[in-house]
């Protein structure tokens, strides 16, 4: 299954707007109405739920966590913290495009309470600034919003930055539609089951007598721990989230598949009983 991450603060309704978005792709799925709770109902499913700008931040700024994901959803108007610690300063990067300056204004909670508010209401459009910045294909990443003055704001907010318009859904079935489009795409899959494989095989290496390669392998062709990592690494380079043209996409994918089974061509030629 693809893997989704939707940033959204659920102001309300919250096991109804999860089972409207999410619903198609998880028919039996009992959404609960606690945030939290339903949160980790979503994740165990494939879709990773943060429920403020401040933490949605944090996820997208680590690099292991947001390779995981395939596709991003984000609501335009967000609780900016969401009642968490900002330890690290983040948010300062964002309130000084509100004139909000933290070595005068700080003594003012009334000048940080309205700088957040505004902050507040254009937090889906600094989130995609920063995807698009880090990388990720726009063509992955779906405003959902039920807000039609929220929308308009989130499009003065482009025009007014000179960005792209990406696509804007309300939170409706043809939201739901997209999702299930995406989870469906032959590309998504591959690159998924093969990021996933590389994923466990990783976490689950212990040392060169725990790859089974090696029982195949030619003696001076014994792979190290630091090999299979390597190994790994490159396989995932060639499945980039960016789908290529046609025809660069297949000659990445015929590279893949060389790479792929490379060091496979060196083993002997001897059959093993695996139990």
């Amino acid at each position: 299954m693809a893997q989704f991450l939707w940033i959204e603060d659920f102001e309300n309704n919250a096991a109804a707007t999860a089972k409207t978005v999410f619903g198609g792709l998880l028919p039996y799925m009992d959404f609960n109405e606690d945030k939290e709770y339903l949160k980790d109902q979503l994740e165990k499913k494939g879709v990773f739920v943060e429920l403020s700008f401040l933490e949605g931040l944090k996820f997208i700024y680590d690099d292991e966590r947001l390779s995981r994901i395939d596709y991003i959803l984000l609501d335009i108007d967000l609780d900016v913290d969401g009642g968490q610690l900002d330890e690290d300063n983040i948010l300062e990067n964002f309130t000084k495009f509100y004139d909000y300056d933290d070595t005068v204004d700080k003594k003012n909670p009334n000048i940080r309470a309205n700088v957040l508010g505004n902050l507040k209401k254009e937090a889906g459009y600094h989130l995609y600034h920063e995807l698009i910045l880090i990388g990720f294909p726009h063509q992955n990443i779906i405003f959902c919003s039920n807000h039609g003055e929220k929308q308009k704001q989130i499009l003065e907010s482009f025009k007014k930055g000179r960005v792209k318009i990406p696509e804007i859904y309300t939170k409706d079935k043809n939201v739901s539609k997209w999702v299930i489009e995406k989870n469906r795409d032959q590309y998504t899959k591959l690159r998924r089951g093969i990021y996933e494989g590389c994923y466990e095989i990783s976490e689950n290496i212990k040392g060169e007598n725990n790859l089974l390669i090696n029982g195949f392998t030619k003696h001076e062709k014994r792979f190290s721990t630091d090999d299979m990592q390597n190994y790994l690494y490159i396989i995932k380079s060639f499945l980039p989230l960016r789908v290529l043209s046609s025809d660069k996409n297949k000659g990445k994918l015929n590279l893949f598949v060389k790479i792929l089974v490379y060091e496979w061509e060196a083993a002997d030629h001897v059959v093993y009983l695996l139990y």
